[in-house]
């Protein structure tokens, strides 16, 4: 339990140090139906338009119910075709065009094109958006106490998508028996040559079920999103890695690594609104002949009222040649649970 209580302390001084922001109504105007709305753009994502008002604080409008948009703001754009352009909005010659006012031209665009755009915040609490949540259960039939915790950060700059994902699994039983996860990925990627990108990400994960007293990973990325819509994303990544690994039997090694995989991203808007998130990524050896690595996360999100949401993950860690709880290299090692808990967005 004391490991369990350092554990919560951690990750709330973590996200106690994101939770600052504020937000001013501008003069943005929308219209849907025979409605009309003056306030301030915050941004379009997955279908849905988030516009606030001093009247109704920020409020979802369907992207397909909109007619006309303005603002001022100066926003980054995503098409269907995976490209992206930047500017201000405008209303366009007629109903359903948008009109992208650039610096240097001005170029109209069926809405049905556009399928996600971002304010370019100046102020950087502004360009944060943050997800947390915490699961908790116990087992009187075995006195099993189980705690999981996630926190995702995005911060959006003009030309770049940065990510931070910190998770933990923690259990442990009355007679004294523990067993503890904790991992944190983040990943910058540059996104002016759209649908084509590229960046790095660092890695760090220890994992007792694994015997992994540590793995730090730092490698290159590149990749390409396709065909994204308003409810889909699906990106591949490929890179090249080097990571260092400590196990809980004193064992150290250093090697370098391939990476592919894919993520993919499906949404749902109706209420309630679902979010089913996925990524695999393998990491094939090129310093240990014929070893080779998998990490496969899914994650399902349900929306219960506004920004609370019910959440349930899968997660799948394997190594084809790690080290086995009695100490022994050259095992095929494999770990996965599953956790559900309450989230809450910012």
């Amino acid at each position: 339990m004391r490991r369990q209580c350092r554990l919560i302390g951690q990750l709330l001084l973590i996200l106690a140090s994101v939770l600052l922001g504020s937000a001013a109504a501008g003069v943005d105007v929308v219209e849907f139906g025979q409605s009309r709305l003056v306030g301030e753009v915050k941004h379009l994502e997955r279908g849905k338009l988030y516009f606030k008002t001093e009247a109704t604080d920020t409020i979802q409008v369907d992207w397909a119910d909109v007619t006309a948009l303005a603002t001022t703001q100066h926003l980054r754009i995503e098409y269907r075709d995976g490209r992206i352009s930047f500017g201000s909005l405008a209303a366009g010659a007629a109903p359903s065009l948008l009109a992208i006012v650039g610096d240097a031209e001005v170029r109209e665009r069926p809405m049905a094109d556009v399928v996600a755009f971002q304010a370019i915040e100046s102020g950087f609490w502004d360009r944060l958006d943050v997800d947390a949540s915490v699961g908790y259960a116990f087992a009187r039939s075995t006195e099993v106490e189980r705690l999981d915790l996630a926190i995702d950060v995005q911060y959006e700059t003009e030309r770049h998508s940065r990510r931070l994902r910190l998770a933990a699994q923690s259990s442990e039983s009355e007679g004294g028996a523990s067993s503890i996860r904790r991992s944190a990925r983040y990943l910058t990627l540059r996104l002016d040559h759209a649908p084509y990108l590229w960046g790095w990400m660092g890695d760090y994960e220890d994992n007792d079920a694994l015997n992994l007293e540590f793995r730090v990973l730092g490698a290159l990325v590149g990749g390409r999103d396709f065909y994204p819509l308003p409810n889909r994303r699906l990106r591949a990544i490929g890179g090249l890695a080097v990571s260092e690994e400590g196990f809980l039997e004193g064992e150290q090694k250093a090697g370098a690594e391939l990476l592919f995989g894919g993520l993919v991203d499906w949404y749902r808007f109706s209420s309630p609104e679902l979010n089913l998130s996925s990524s695999l990524i393998v990491y094939p050896s090129l310093s240990e002949t014929g070893r080779w690595r998998s990490q496969f996360d899914i994650t399902l999100s349900w929306e219960i009222y506004d920004d609370l949401h019910w959440r349930l993950s899968f997660y799948d860690a394997y190594d084809s040649d790690g080290v086995d709880a009695d100490g022994a290299g050259g095992s095929s090692v494999n770990d996965y649970g599953v956790s559900t808990g309450l989230g809450w967005s910012w």
